[in-house]
């Protein structure tokens, strides 16, 4: 019988609980599809990206990845184009945002990135992951929620035994971590499929850690 769970610390983010759901549900379903012999986690990124994205339209909101967006930019080293021959500092650049969600009231921007550690050492993959996913997240100009979002896939060699010790050991690293909300799913069938490395993948989590919060309370009240 497949594991799952959702716990969300920060408040403000019990608006995606539908769509953590969702994303748990959603990846339920292409394992059984699949009959474990495929995991839509094992993949890249942007295949977990999607994921993501599909489980926000199917809980009601509206999403779009990858797309052009201003990020706050570094200064230039270009020191010619200030009288005084400091350095100049473009405000903004053009960039890409990983995901953004939106419903009526809210709008987040999410900057993503996935990790495979080994299922048996997680805690400093976790701690690595989120920091590169953050200084990301903080770069992104637009006024709404910033997100760091971490899709963690952890792994075991093909000839490992007592899968559910470790997976329960995962777990529990995972809820003694300061994050804002962490989903995940531990299908059943996963834990005998074998990936092309010969490891198996029989749990994956989603970490959520708010980064910035919208310098204005209500969006589309603002654009009434």
């Amino acid at each position: 019988m497949s594991r799952q769970g959702i716990h969300i610390r920060d408040n403000d983010l019990e608006v995606l609980r539908p769509v953590l759901q969702a994303w748990i549900d959603g990846t339920q379903r292409y394992v059984n599809l699949f009959q474990g012999d495929d995991l839509p986690y094992w993949y890249n990124e942007r295949a977990n990206v999607g994921m993501l994205s599909a489980a926000a339209w199917q809980a009601g909101m509206v999403a779009l990845e990858e797309f052009q967006s201003l990020k706050y930019a570094v200064p230039s080293l270009d020191a010619t184009s200030t009288p005084d021959n400091s350095p100049a500092l473009n405000p903004h650049r053009k960039g890409r945002c990983d995901l953004y969600l939106a419903n009526a009231t809210e709008e987040f921007y999410i900057e993503a990135k996935v990790t495979y550690p080994r299922l048996n050492n997680t805690t400093t993959c976790f701690q690595l992951g989120l920091e590169r996913v953050a200084d990301d997240g903080r770069n992104v100009a637009d006024d709404g929620y910033h997100l760091a979002a971490l899709f963690c896939a952890p792994c075991a060699p093909g000839e490992a035994t007592n899968l559910q010790d470790e997976i329960d050991h995962h777990l529990e690293c995972a809820q003694a971590l300061p994050m804002d909300a962490h989903a995940w799913i531990a299908p059943s069938l996963a834990h005998h499929a074998l990936s092309h490395n010969g490891y198996r993948y029989p749990v994956v989590s989603l970490f959520l850690q708010v980064l910035q919060k919208p310098a204005r309370p209500n969006w589309a009240l603002t654009m009434a």
